[in-house]
């Protein structure tokens, strides 16, 4: 099962182990594919660099350039394409729709409101990370 992570759960996933935590987890396992693109990536770069999360990374003893590689070897990666106006309240938003399209991914997991508002787009779901995890159990996935 191929997904895409929106930012705030791949900071939720990567810094803390609650839920979001899990969806690392199965990646690791092979149990689904989490896909991305540069321009996801260079967005999570950014939120990380943040003053707010330099304290927690520091907690973790690791740096940005450290995270971002693990996530290098957790993720799929695809080309972008270029998407415009899915989502008008939010056009930072559509760079994971283009994703999600571009690597024909069964769901997004988002925890950004205008992205769950779309709930489907192209026959993609948009869940919640829970959702996400209630909906495809790990026995219900079947390894890549």
């Amino acid at each position: 099962m191929c997904v895409v992570l929106d930012t705030s759960v791949w900071i939720s996933a990567l810094l803390w182990t609650g839920t979001p935590h899990r969806l690392i987890e199965l990646a690791e396992g092979g149990v689904i594919t989490i896909c991305a693109t540069t321009e996801i990536l260079a967005e999570l770069r950014g939120v990380l660099e943040r003053e707010r999360f330099a304290r927690k990374l520091a907690e973790r003893q690791t740096t940005v350039h450290e995270v971002l590689a693990a996530v290098l070897h957790l993720v799929a990666l695809y080309p972008t394409s270029p998407v415009q106006g899915i989502i008008p309240a939010d056009p930072d938003g559509d760079m994971f729709v283009a994703c999600a399209l571009s690597a024909q991914a069964d769901c997004i997991v988002s925890g950004d409101q205008h992205l769950l508002q779309l709930r489907q787009y192209g026959g993609i779901e948009v869940l919640a990370p829970r959702a996400f995890l209630e909906r495809f159990s790990p026995e219900t996935l079947q390894p890549k």
